[in-house]
């Protein structure tokens, strides 16, 4: 419950902010009602009379009324798109976007394929094990919070209609970056523990395939870094890096 009020405040604070902060009319201004738009500095609402004429809204009226044309805005996207994707592929990054082209540079939202993948596979991970062993397992505290930090975050697209893309995982992707973190300091942990006084070969294991991990990770930034920043690249260069035919 703690955690639920701090996140319900946090949003809360964010929205108020906003509305305190960005009070000029703008071109979005037809979406919302008279009263909300009479708040705002330069609106055009015509004068009426003063029986016919809705009241000013204040600031928590404004907070439901924005939140509420968000939600209704967001039912109303049927359109499709041909670089959307489907919740249950964000894990694998089967569609990545393609922002952008000219000539030979071209711009992908694409994330590097060996922190996603094992993320993923951290993920998988600790599912199997809870499925397999039950709630009863023993998990340290901090995997439960991060794997309940996950699905929290992909539970609510599970039944959105409207056209998704790949960005809409981000907040789920630090959880399972944290779990997959989590898991390599797990594994090492173990490792170091087996023996009640760990020797230098343990030690140099250890410190050898974390080394490994964080070295093919940082060469994986670097290969696609090209698609990230909009960098020339010859046509077979960009064809060693569309690794999924769905790239494309």
């Amino acid at each position: 419950m703690p955690s639920l009020a701090l996140a319900v405040f946090v949003y809360s604070a964010i929205f108020l902010s906003h509305l305190i902060i960005l009070n000029k009319s703008g071109p979005g201004d037809s979406f919302m009602s008279q009263g909300f738009q009479k708040t705002l500095t330069g609106n055009k609402v015509p004068v009426s009379e003063p029986e016919n004429s809705p009241p000013k809204s204040n600031l928590i009226q404004k907070f439901i009324e924005l939140n509420a044309e968000m939600y209704k805005a967001n039912q109303r996207l049927n359109a499709l798109h041909s670089y959307s994707s489907s919740w249950y592929t964000w894990p694998l990054m089967t569609r990545p976007i393609y922002y952008w082209v000219k000539e030979n540079s071209r711009i992908y939202l694409i994330g590097n394929p060996i922190i996603w993948w094992l993320s993923t596979v951290a993920i998988i991970y600790y599912v199997l094990n809870i499925m397999y062993y039950g709630l009863k397992t023993i998990l340290h505290t901090t995997s439960y919070f991060l794997l309940a930090g996950y699905i929290i975050n992909m539970l609510p697209f599970v039944g959105v209609k409207r056209v998704m893309f790949l960005y809409h995982y981000f907040t789920a992707y630090i959880f399972a970056i944290l779990m997959m973190v989590w898991l390599i300091s797990q594994i090492s942990s173990t490792k170091l523990t087996t023996n009640k006084t760990p020797n230098s070969s343990t030690w140099f294991t250890t410190g050898i395939i974390i080394g490994v991990l964080l070295t093919i990770s940082i060469a994986s930034f670097i290969f696609f870094a090209p698609l990230s920043y909009g960098l020339d690249l010859s046509p077979k260069a960009y064809e060693l890096r569309v690794w999924l035919a769905s790239w494309r």
